[in-house]
């Protein structure tokens, strides 16, 4: 059995104490996870998170929205 290597890209959005991942594999889909941004280990990130809104949270969320709004283009 050959195993060929996929290209995998990872890119990280802060926005307040959350962090979106976006993954971006050339044999797939893109996806998202949503983990505790200022977690310092694998225990401590919760996939929910409650904080309040703080200034630039909004322009941060805009620039992830246009890239969530691209990757929905390449895979339509």
């Amino acid at each position: 059995m050959h195993m060929t290597a996929v290209h995998v890209e990872r890119e990280y959005h802060q926005v307040g104490h959350v962090t979106f991942e976006i993954v971006v594999r050339a044999d797939d889909a893109p996806t998202f996870a949503l983990r505790a941004g200022l977690a310092t280990d694998a225990t401590s990130r919760r996939p929910l998170f409650t904080g309040f809104i703080e200034p630039g949270m909004a322009d941060a969320l805009r620039k992830l929205a246009d890239r969530v709004q691209d990757l929905e283009a390449d895979h339509r």
